[in-house]
């Protein structure tokens, strides 16, 4: 065959590519290769670095968040027992005004029930007056 393919470069005397000129592209695809191959591990580099750095800040945000709520419980633990000992204080006082008022009933009625003695007591006197 005297047609060269485009994989293979001319040769210098103009007809089949001779070694010398096949070693030449093997070392020039070798070089391009090894410099291809040198970027993609200098970018492979780079990005576990910024992996790695990304990796460090997540764990310490993930440390100081992990702190503020161990350190937030007993705030918070604090602020639900004032909220919870509220109502335990607010029935004391609830008591002492339903037993004012339960003794202000308990006066009325003694007091009408008192009336009500009072009239029957008049009533059997053959006298119709009626004190209140």
């Amino acid at each position: 065959m005297t047609a060269t393919s485009s994989d293979h470069p001319p040769s210098s005397t103009g007809g089949e590519p001779t070694l010398s000129d096949l070693n030449s592209k093997i070392n020039t695809l070798q070089a391009d290769w090894d410099s291809e191959a040198s970027s993609l591990h200098q970018i492979l580099d780079d990005h576990d670095c910024r992996h790695r750095q990304f990796e460090a800040k997540v764990n310490k945000q993930f440390v100081e968040v992990n702190n503020q709520l161990a350190n937030g419980f007993p705030k918070a633990d604090i602020q639900f027992g004032k909220v919870n000992n509220q109502p335990a204080n607010w029935f004391p006082e609830s008591d002492i005004q339903f037993a004012k008022v339960n003794a202000q009933l308990v006066n009325e009625f003694a007091k009408s029930t008192t009336n009500c003695k009072r009239f029957r007591i008049n009533s059997r006197a053959s006298s119709l007056t009626l004190k209140v």
